[in-house]
């Protein structure tokens, strides 16, 4: 079997069981917008951590930190420092933030922080910096997955197509 045909195959079968995941996991909420945003404010260390790293660790990391080593040299390795900084500030800043959360019903950093400068005007500013980001951060995730199936099926699969 190719090699291509392996590779490909894989990320596939990691994008399947991915959706099955999800479709497992959405059996278990309630259907509650708390639910749906927080996991029912449930979620053990494990998820947690899981998910700061999944989301840390994004085609943007993976692909452009691995490419900026290679052209930039060794000096680079201080951004790797960043990782361990991002776990402390969670626990700390985190912790924090959800017993907020916890006490006072916030569910996204706008409901926070309009509590806490009692406006409107900053939970709407917020929100529009937080989709318009979002949006842009997905962008990346959809070009390094395309970039990802384009390399790994020698061209079998167009960028553009992944």
């Amino acid at each position: 079997m190719e090699a291509w045909v392996v590779a490909t195959g894989m990320i596939v079968l990691y994008l399947v069981l991915t959706i099955v995941l999800g479709i497992v996991a959405n059996r278990r909420l309630t259907g509650d917008m708390e639910d749906f945003l927080l996991y029912g404010r449930k979620a053990g260390f494990v998820v947690l951590y899981l998910t700061v790293v999944a989301s840390f660790h994004s085609s943007f990391a993976f692909l452009g930190s691995g490419g900026f080593f290679y052209t930039h040299g060794v000096g680079f390795w201080a951004a790797g420092t960043w990782t361990l900084l991002v776990g402390a500030i969670t626990y700390v800043i985190g912790t924090r933030i959800w017993a907020l959360g916890k006490a006072f019903g916030y569910m996204t950093p706008a409901d926070l922080l309009a509590d806490f400068y009692e406006s409107d005007a900053v939970r709407v500013t917020v929100a529009i910096v937080s989709v318009v980001f979002t949006i842009l951060y997905i962008q990346v995730q959809a070009q390094g997955l395309g970039y990802i199936l384009n390399v790994a099926s020698g061209d079998r699969i167009s960028f553009e197509a992944g």
